[in-house]
């Protein structure tokens, strides 16, 4: 079975999965400095995690992590 076809079970918390963002999105932008945006009741105007494409501190990007089809165990970041 191709691996793309598993459904991989959602994490218990939300601090876990916007952990899993922020290594997902350090990867993708090859920026070791990307940081997740503010601290737990906090407001972040729709941004969780931010960071700039290959660490340049220039041209910021930022995600939100969300919960989708929570019944289903369906997660996404949203760029």
């Amino acid at each position: 079975m191709d691996a793309r076809e598993k459904q991989i079970a959602a994490p218990k918390s939300w601090e876990t999965f916007e952990d899993l963002c922020l290594a997902l999105f350090k990867s993708i932008w090859n920026d070791s400095l990307a940081q997740k945006n503010g601290r737990r009741g906090q407001r972040q105007h729709g941004v969780d995690v931010f960071g700039t494409v290959g660490g340049t501190g220039t041209n910021f990007m930022g995600v939100q992590c969300k919960g989708k089809d929570q019944g289903l165990g369906v997660w996404a970041a949203d760029v």
